[in-house]
C-alpha cells in the first residue's frame, strides 16, 4: 500500500514539537505521570488501578486480547512516568 509521505512527515513534527514542551515545561512542574493520545481515539474506560502506573520503567498501551499475537506499536493512547515515556512521546 502506498503511504502519504506528506502525512507522516507532519505527525513526526507534532512529535517534536510535544517533545519541546515538554522539555521546556516538564522541571517547572514536576510531572508525576505523562500521557500521550490521539484526538481521534476516545478513552472507553481509564485504568482501575491508579496507582499501579507509577511503576518505574513501565509504559502502559491498551490491547486487546485478539491482538496479543499482532505485532504492531500502539499509537492510540500510553500513560507512564516522564523518564519512561520520552522515548514514546
Amino acid at each position: 500500500t502506498a503511504w502519504n509521505r506528506q502525512a507522516f512527515l507532519g505527525q513526526m513534527k507534532k512529535v517534536r514539537l510535544c517533545e519541546e514542551l515538554f522539555d521546556a515545561e516538564a522541571p517547572a512542574v514536576g510531572y508525576a505521570l505523562i500521557a500521550r493520545a490521539r484526538l481521534d481515539v476516545r478513552w472507553h474506560r481509564f485504568p482501575e488501578d491508579v496507582e499501579a502506573l507509577d511503576a518505574p520503567g513501565v509504559v502502559w498501551v491498551p490491547w486487546r486480547a485478539s491482538d496479543a499475537l499482532a505485532q504492531y506499536i500502539n499509537d492510540c493512547f500510553a500513560i507512564g512516568r516522564p523518564a519512561e515515556m520520552r522515548p514514546y512521546l
